[in-house]
């Protein structure tokens, strides 16, 4: 897959950096922050997937705008015949992502008319992931929304780490003691790249469980591409 992965530039520079080359994809997957965008491209090695469309990844940089870029190319999807679906990689943060997931829908909702679509259908609703059918007048658009955090952790936010810390459970590298400890499950770890370590280190099954959300998202851009 990683051939078929397009990095597209993140926050300002990506709705431009998008309208220019969205004829050349099938699909978008903009994450939170660049930590998360790494992530994401680390389990995609890791669960060996095949992926046969082409894929551009963008990044918020961990800005309040994730969700303005997500109106943006969902606004920019009119363009392309070729785009099927996109994805949101986000964190829940202070929410429980059942909760982040209906914020984010009634923010679409509220911006319907200004985006130009007539229609949210739900078609998936699982436990950190979200698969939504956005209807247009002459088109209509695969939403897939994957929401980091785990609630069962005792941290006032709750991110992409909480996965990293759960796979780092599960393979015995660090023990469940340790959640005393921490502010967020971010302290656990050095930077993004010791959580790439993990994973590509792992056993392959322990990484499709703790991060089931975004194994969910790869496999449903690459395989099903879509409903």
């Amino acid at each position: 897959m990683e051939s078929n992965i397009v990095q597209l530039k993140p926050y300002e520079e990506a709705f431009y950096s998008m309208a220019r080359r969205i004829r050349r994809l099938d699909s978008i997957i903009v994450c939170e922050g660049k930590s998360d965008a790494k992530i994401l491209k680390s389990i995609v090695k890791k669960i060996g997937v095949e992926c046969r469309v082409t894929i551009g990844v963008s990044h918020g940089e961990g800005q309040p705008s994730v969700d303005e870029l997500v109106e943006y190319v969902i606004v920019l999807s009119r363009l392309s015949k070729r785009l099927r679906s996109i994805g949101l990689v986000i964190n829940s943060e202070e929410l429980t992502p059942h909760n982040k997931y209906l914020r984010i829908i009634n923010k679409l909702e509220r911006r319907r008319s200004d985006m130009g679509f007539s229609s949210i259908e739900e078609i998936v609703v699982k436990e950190n992931f979200y698969v939504l059918r956005i209807i247009f007048d002459q088109k209509e658009i695969i939403l897939l929304i994957a929401i980091s955090g785990l609630s069962e952790y005792p941290f006032k936010h709750h991110m992409i780490e909480d996965h990293a810390l759960e796979l780092a459970f599960k393979e015995g590298r660090l023990n469940e003691s340790i959640i005393g400890n921490l502010d967020s499950s971010k302290d656990a770890f050095q930077n993004e790249n010791e959580i790439i370590s993990l994973i590509n280190e792992a056993d392959k099954e322990n990484v499709i469980v703790s991060f089931h959300h975004l194994v969910e998202l790869i496999r449903y851009v690459c395989e099903v591409n879509i409903i």
